[in-house]
């Protein structure tokens, strides 16, 4: 799979911030799709199936939790890499909520240069060359 049939998942009812991480992940030559909600996520990270290698989520969210969403997909998409990213301390509940493998934590505010080198982190080998 290369970067172009990639698709990174962004999920978060802040359109400023969902904008942010979107540039950023296009930069990084990934495609994106981004959604407001949870559920929405949910919905979307079905439809695009094996070309799901990221979702990016904020842990909290209207309908449906990020932390509820991840789990969800992680039911049919069990090796999708995930990053919760929260304003507040979530961390210890989202460490808990999701396998140590292909995730990480993101607390508000980032930067850029964070939010990359832990995409980079989190993707499959055969992803972070891309």
């Amino acid at each position: 799979m290369t970067a172009l049939n990639a698709s990174v998942l962004i999920a978060d009812d802040e359109p400023t911030i969902a904008t942010i991480i979107e540039r950023t992940v296009n930069q990084m030559g990934f495609a994106t799709v981004v959604v407001s909600d949870g559920a929405q996520a949910v919905q979307a990270a079905r439809t695009l199936d094996t070309r799901l290698i990221c979702i990016i989520f904020d842990v909290a969210m209207p309908v449906m939790s990020g932390i509820d969403a991840a789990a969800a997909i992680r039911a049919f998409a069990p090796d999708v890499s995930i990053i919760l990213m929260s304003g507040s301390d979530h961390i210890a509940l989202s460490q808990h909520a999701m396998p140590k493998s292909h995730f990480a934590f993101m607390e508000k505010p980032f930067t850029l240069a964070h939010l990359r080198d832990l995409l980079k982190q989190v993707l499959p080998d055969k992803e972070r060359e891309a």
